[in-house]
């Protein structure tokens, strides 16, 4: 019996060989090559998008430093428009490039997936002579070759074989491991694709309300300037008097959170017993949603009326606002009006959290009503014109601010 079959010979060639498509797959690499170049290109876009955009910013903040008047403020609007309108560009350019990505993975994933399939076979084929081979002893193969060169060669040929069979399962480990990787950024690329999609929506609405809102800031002030000073004044003196009746009902919340903490520690009785107050303040997000402005955000629109002391994460209207953390609600103002309608909520260490533009309030949330982390208390307000959305709003959205000993802070510099 000869064991150095030209099934054997064929396998040993296949299993050194790098894998790589076969000429039949001409088609398959050609595509990945456009594919490759259109991600490029869109790539080159993106950051041509990023350019304009940051000059965009530049020219509002210009804009911003103007004297306030009517003609000013709608130059700023219009600005900002133009840097929503070239955001929601580059929104769809970095979708599109997330399908390119997503397909050009797709054909890699299948790819490989084919190569494992044959390294199995090619693996299974070499393993079944190899396994023929050790059923007979040295003596048996010894007698089935004419010379002792004869059967030296087929030993060294088992050798090398056991050898290349071992780096065929190594070769076969990586291209798994491989594929496993090319899965899972295919999963993350998805994931990312639909909060782009979801964003892009958000974007959407919120240049819809914002050029809405430039209509309404035209109807209201009939482009009088003495109606348009008016107009801000008042704007600024609500703003003064919210923040006088946040720090006012805080001191009263904050009373009626130091008798549960008292009772959670078991110096009073607790009438809460589904109510835990942590020890010290680590907030959630209150939505899942894009930040649209920032703490004290330079291009904000409405700037020179006053700081941003919060920032805007931008949710369809109606979506639910959870608390950030456990702690006593302080105020709730929400009339039913288009007044500016918001919750505060007082929690552990000093801090509170304030939710601004609702559009409703949950079941149950008052004042002096404790709450845990992560229950709902509110819903997502702000388009123009709506239930709660107030005067500085341009989209729905919630304006989720953080205080410590009565100061606005950064929200960011504590989510997680």
């Amino acid at each position: 019996m000869k064991w150095i079959t030209l099934r054997s010979l064929c396998l040993l060639m296949v299993l050194c060989a790098r894998p790589a498509l076969a000429a039949d797959d001409s088609a398959t690499q050609q595509k990945l090559n456009r594919l490759n170049a259109d991600i490029e290109r869109k790539r080159s876009e993106n950051d041509g998008l990023e350019e304009k955009i940051n000059t965009y910013r530049e020219n509002l903040k210009t804009k911003q430093q103007e004297k306030l008047n009517l003609t000013s403020q709608l130059e700023v609007i219009d600005q900002d428009i133009i840097i929503n309108e070239t955001e929601i560009e580059q929104t769809g350019n970095e979708i599109e490039t997330l399908g390119l990505q997503i397909d050009q993975l797709a054909i890699d994933i299948a790819t490989t997936t084919e190569q494992v399939d044959d390294k199995k076979g090619q693996i299974s084929a070499l393993v079944l002579d190899l396994y023929n081979f050790e059923q007979q002893t040295y003596l048996e193969v010894a007698l089935t070759h004419q010379t002792l060169s004869e059967f030296s060669e087929q030993v060294e040929y088992t050798e090398k074989v056991n050898t290349q069979f071992t780096k065929a399962l190594l070769d076969l480990q990586a291209l798994k491991q491989q594929l496993q990787e090319d899965q899972d950024v295919l999963s993350d690329r998805q994931q990312t694709a639909e909060e782009k999609e979801q964003e892009l929506e958000v974007r959407q609405d919120s240049l819809a309300g914002e050029k809405n809102y430039k209509k309404n800031l035209l109807t209201e002030v009939q482009n009088d300037e003495a109606k348009f000073q008016q107009l801000v004044k008042n704007l600024q003196d609500e703003q003064t008097a919210v923040h006088s009746e946040l720090s006012a009902l805080e001191k009263s919340a904050r009373t009626t959170l130091d008798q549960l903490t008292k009772a959670q520690t078991g110096s009073g009785i607790n009438d809460n017993a589904n109510f835990t107050l942590p020890t010290e303040f680590q907030p959630i997000w209150p939505v899942n949603g894009v930040i649209t402005t920032t703490f004290h955000d330079p291009n904000y629109i409405f700037r020179r009326y006053f700081e941003h002391d919060a920032i805007d994460i931008a949710a369809p209207q109606g979506t639910p606002l959870k608390a950030a953390d456990s702690g006593v609600v302080a105020v709730v103002r929400f009339d039913g009006s288009p007044s500016y309608a918001y919750v505060m909520i007082v929690h552990a260490d000093n801090f509170a959290t304030v939710y601004g533009h609702v559009s409703g309030i949950a079941p149950n949330i008052e004042p002096d009503q404790p709450v845990n982390q992560g229950q709902v208390v509110a819903y997502v307000g702000g388009l123009p014109g709506t239930t709660g959305a107030g005067a500085f709003s341009t989209g729905s959205h919630v304006h989720f601010s953080v205080l410590l000993n009565g100061i606005p802070v950064d929200p960011m510099l504590y989510l997680p």
